[in-house]
């Protein structure tokens, strides 16, 4: 029902109807609801925003390997503001979800390296994690590349090759 009223799909469209529907199957365990809520959270979308309600909703299924719920956890640990601003567990996150295949935290992780937030900046960590971004982070790769020396650029796609033969993705990711 909770999408049916964020799509206006049959019905009028409502963000803060979504967020009720979402909010009662949320209590019930059910994963998309809260990855539902937990956007419209962030987004101030029919509710007011409230980052630490989201990264509530999101902690659980993280911890339970959701690589989605990872990443969006990160994104609220790098985004979210005080109290909930910790770039280092916004790069734990972000490794948990990229170690998955997850190429928006593989790109965000990048990020996190070129500016050393949460974690020691370099370059060379950050060129592997956006090459294994793919498309997500070719521009990031792009701009890096021109700071970087040929043999840093070799080792960051050696270490790229050495983690994808290291976590082979399922085909179709």
């Amino acid at each position: 029902m909770g999408l049916a009223y964020a799509r206006g799909d049959g019905v009028a469209q409502s963000y803060a109807k979504a967020a009720y529907w979402y909010r009662k199957s949320a209590q019930q365990g059910f994963w998309p609801a809260k990855n539902n809520l937990g956007i419209l959270l962030v987004k101030g979308l029919g509710v007011a925003r409230n980052y630490a309600e989201a990264a509530r909703l999101y902690l659980e299924p993280a911890k339970q390997g959701n690589a989605l719920a990872q990443a969006s956890l990160a994104w609220i640990y790098e985004h979210g503001g005080e109290p909930l601003q910790d770039y280092r567990k916004a790069a734990h996150w972000y490794r948990m979800a990229a170690n998955q295949g997850n190429a928006d935290a593989q790109n965000n992780l990048g990020v996190m390296y070129v500016k050393g937030r949460g974690v020691s900046q370099d370059n060379v960590e950050a060129a592997k994690w956006f090459i294994l971004a793919k498309a997500e982070g070719q521009e990031s790769l792009a701009v890096l590349k021109r700071r970087m020396t040929a043999p840093q650029i070799a080792k960051a796609e050696h270490l790229a090759r050495e983690w994808q033969d290291a976590h082979p993705q399922p085909k179709g990711k």
